[in-house]
């Protein structure tokens, strides 16, 4: 599970992923806490970058992060949702 920030910092959701499809079928592969998602998406990394990595979810761009790229951004977002701008 990962916090998920809003401009404030405060902490406005959580965002966690099964390790394995197989692992207690009913549940989805990407949870969050009940009631209105946010988007996320990291503006500031991609400040001043000439190229851009855009991942599907938190996880892989925390991945690519942890590898050392720091142009990288998750674009999870629906219609409804509000911005998170960042995982701390």
């Amino acid at each position: 599970m990962v916090p998920l920030h809003d401009e404030a910092g405060a902490v406005v959701g959580m965002y966690g992923r099964k390790v394995t499809a197989g692992l207690q079928k009913n549940i989805p592969l990407h949870l969050y806490l009940p009631g209105p998602h946010r988007a996320a998406f990291n503006s500031a990394a991609l400040k001043g970058q000439k190229s851009a990595i855009v991942c599907e979810a938190l996880l892989d761009a925390m991945s690519f992060w942890a590898a050392g790229f720091r142009n990288v951004t998750p674009r999870t977002a629906s219609r409804a949702s509000r911005r998170i701008t960042s995982t701390r």
